[in-house]
């Protein structure tokens, strides 16, 4: 890919992106912001995020039920076991 000079571009433009969003450097990513909204839902499981969720997709006259999950994940990281080696904490008073 990178012996193409379209692919070189591309890798490229997706560095320079990752590095605007890691550093904090909004004037590379106006476009983003000015041709899409972004809309983070973040809560405590039955909560009523997914309910908010499909709501504000009906309100820009999306169908929820055809939105990738990748997009509107609906969800929340299972719980792993702590690794091994890392402090325990204890509750004050236990």
């Amino acid at each position: 890919m990178l012996q193409h000079p379209v692919g070189h571009r591309a890798i490229y433009r997706s560095y320079e992106l990752l590095t605007a969003l890691l550093t904090g450097q909004p004037e590379k990513l106006r476009f983003f912001h000015e041709c899409y909204r972004f809309i983070c839902v973040v809560g405590c499981p039955r909560h009523g995020g997914s309910y908010l969720t499909k709501h504000l997709f009906l309100a820009l006259g999306i169908d929820p039920d055809r939105v990738p999950n990748a997009l509107a994940h609906d969800g929340f990281p299972a719980r792993r076991r702590q690794v091994q080696g890392a402090r325990q904490h204890r509750r004050v008073g236990a």
